[in-house]
């Protein structure tokens, strides 16, 4: 997620063990987890990490936009629910703080815009 590796990497077991500082054995089951999950393909018998399908990227983000749209609005429609609004407070600070000063470009605001979208349902 974080980009570290090509599609071209092979994933070498015993490397990711020294970096992490695990043995060979919860990695070796990491990444047949990943790949039984369709995260990694496996090309004579090693493995490497899947090039994303877009059309299929595209169908997750319309399925997330209709998901958040719905955990929005059941509130609206809800005498009862009511949003979170500390939560969404702390969401618009947060971003009007990185509109301010945008942060260098890497692939770490893949995980700031997870956390927008987890926090944005949480609060409905």
């Amino acid at each position: 997620m974080m980009g570290e590796f090509g599609p071209t990497t092979r994933l070498f077991e015993e490397r990711i063990a020294e970096e992490m500082g695990h043995s060979r054995t919860p990695v070796r089951e990491a990444l047949i987890r990943l790949w039984t999950n369709g995260m990694l393909e496996k090309r004579d018998g090693r493995y490497y990490p899947i090039l994303p399908d877009l059309t299929e990227l595209r169908d997750l983000y319309e399925l997330r936009i209709t998901i958040e749209l719905r955990g929005l609005t059941r509130v609206i429609e809800s005498d009862v629910a009511r949003h979170d609004v500390r939560i969404l407070e702390q969401l618009r600070d947060h971003w009007r703080g990185l509109e301010l000063s945008p942060p260098e470009p890497d692939p770490s605001f893949v995980e700031a815009d997870e956390s927008f979208h987890h926090a944005l349902l949480a609060s409905s």
